[in-house]
């Protein structure tokens, strides 16, 4: 990966994310006209509402990797800038067969970020 180029989910995994909320929605709404199951129905369309902000959050979510900074612009948390002066970093281990490495900003935030998907060597090797 190429230093400075943003880098998101894989668009595979949104779309994926989509489908499985309309799915579950009209599902929902198919269980709904059923007056014995209409509590499934409505089970399975907020499940499908959380199912689409979980994609709506994997088209949004950026980061861009330089030998200076992190830059990720989450839809939850906002644009969080990692650098040398504001955080400390540590390698924190394989989880579920992603190396995962944990930034601690002066603020006490703490960040995860999963190497298979996020390429972020530029600035840890620099380190």
């Amino acid at each position: 990966m190429e230093s400075g180029q943003v880098q998101r989910y894989p668009r595979a995994t949104s779309y994926a994310y989509l489908l499985g909320g309309l799915i579950f929605i009209l599902l929902g709404v198919v269980l709904l006209r059923k007056s014995s199951e209409w509590w499934t129905g409505v089970l399975l369309i907020l499940l499908g509402v959380g199912v689409l902000v979980a994609a709506y959050y994997s088209f949004r979510y950026r980061l861009t990797a330089t030998g200076q900074s992190i830059v990720i612009y989450d839809l939850f948390r906002g644009e969080i800038t990692i650098n040398r002066q504001n955080s400390t970093w540590r390698y924190a281990g394989r989880r579920r067969g992603h190396e995962a490495t944990t930034f601690t900003l002066d603020d006490r935030r703490k960040v995860t970020i999963y190497s298979p998907q996020f390429d972020i060597r530029t600035y840890t090797e620099n380190r």
